[in-house]
């Protein structure tokens, strides 16, 4: 930041101000990465956090959990990613540096590539100043003439100083002061808010970077980047509607000043000029609010999911091919407790009991098993599924053979 100079109180205010802002951001990103250099403070966290990313690995590989090839190929990419960006400041400024901060300008000047207009930051804060000093001098000549004005400032031109008659009233010379005022803010504060933003988010970016080696989070990484290219975009869109708002404020400003020195009547115009400076103003934050809730909204690409692993029913046969035929999705497949699959199994083996019960009462005399087996299938259906727990169920008076002699005496 030390190679940033002052700001110029003499120099044209837009210019300078754009000069000395885009100098300062950058120096500020530049100074972040470095301040997170494996040099400085933050080389021994990264370096345990990596440390921590293949361990975590070896111990899933340790208890029988190794992941699969696709697993860790992505682990291998994230590591090597993440000690390119956070230690080599040439692999860092090719991929994210340079890209975030010329970039924008460059996608800018290719939308306007075939309007003719350039969408430089030169190009601009010279059209800005001219705009807005050309609005200042109406605005000057305006209150001069007025009949409650002060004595007028020394900096005014002497051929205006005692003119009386003009066709500019105060409240044409108000409305363009308003209009003024709203150009050079909104026009100004966005393009400087942008650029302090993208010069924060760089500063930080090697501390996002590491936080994509685990998967846990993963997600602070992502949101990172979603901000970094929801500022460059930003920063491509504002020029651009900077350069067609300048295209229709230009010519009504040149229009007023040529009425007012043949002193022709100007009508709407100064309205017409406040107007669209105030409409300009609520466009540009209307579009970097859409610009920035298009971002939040992009995501990772969706990971295709897993096989069906044990313990997982799939669909119906007897309804896949149908599917199949008809060029229907197939139904994703049901995952079902163990429990509930426990429960199934003992309830089909009592079905299976009291088949065989049935058969072999039909063959002789049915046993007392039998014949309750036989009361609760006449019961609940030959069919009917019996629930669980109740087949085989004592529906009489159950004696053992000895009680049955002892009663026979």
């Amino acid at each position: 930041m030390g190679g940033c100079a002052a700001f110029s109180a003499n120099a044209d205010f837009a210019s300078a101000m754009l000069h000395y802002a885009d100098c300062r951001t950058l120096a500020l990103a530049q100074g972040g990465w470095q301040a997170f250099a494996p040099g400085g403070f933050w080389g021994p966290v990264l370096w345990a956090l990596l440390t921590l990313a293949v361990a975590a690995q070896g111990w899933r590989m340790l208890l029988g959990q190794g992941p699969d090839l696709r697993s860790v190929a992505g682990v291998a990419l994230r590591i090597g990613v993440v000690l390119a960006l956070a230690t080599q400041w040439s692999a860092w400024q090719a991929v994210v540096f340079d890209a975030a901060t010329r970039g924008p300008e460059q996608v800018a000047q290719a939308l306007l590539a075939g309007q003719g207009a350039a969408a430089t930051q030169a190009s601009l804060a010279g059209r800005i100043d001219a705009t807005s000093k050309q609005l200042a001098a109406l605005v000057a000549q305006g209150q001069a003439a007025s009949p409650d004005a002060q004595p007028p400032l020394r900096s005014m031109p002497r051929a205006r100083v005692g003119q009386t008659q003009t066709a500019l009233s105060a409240a044409d010379a108000s409305a363009l002061n308003t209009g003024r005022m709203a150009f050079a803010i909104s026009s100004l504060s966005a393009l400087v808010a942008l650029r302090t933003a993208l010069a924060a988010l760089l500063a930080v970016g090697p501390v996002f970077a590491a936080f994509g080696l685990f998967g846990t989070t993963l997600g602070l990484c992502a949101a990172w980047a979603r901000s970094v290219f929801g500022v460059g975009l930003a920063l491509a869109v504002v020029p651009v509607l900077l350069v067609m708002a300048l295209g229709v404020i230009e010519p009504q400003t040149a229009e007023i000043a040529t009425r007012v020195d043949m002193k022709a009547d100007l009508g709407s115009l100064p309205q017409d000029l406040c107007d669209g400076c105030l409409v300009l103003a609520l466009a540009l934050f209307a579009a970097l609010a859409a610009i920035m809730a298009t971002a939040k909204t992009l995501a990772w690409p969706a990971r295709r999911p897993r096989e069906a692993s044990m313990g997982t029913i799939q669909a119906l046969p007897s309804i896949q091919p149908a599917a199949r035929s008809a060029h229907l999705p197939v139904p994703p497949p049901l995952h079902i407790a163990r429990a509930h699959l426990v429960a199934q199994a003992a309830q089909a083996m009592n079905r299976r009991d009291m088949r065989l019960d049935l058969s072999g009462a039909s063959q002789g005399t049915p046993s007392a098993t039998s014949r309750n087996f036989v009361t609760t299938s006449v019961q609940t259906g030959a069919g009917a599924p019996i629930p669980l727990g109740q087949n085989g169920r004592c529906s009489s008076f159950r004696s053992s053979l000895q009680a049955g002699k002892r009663d026979g005496r």
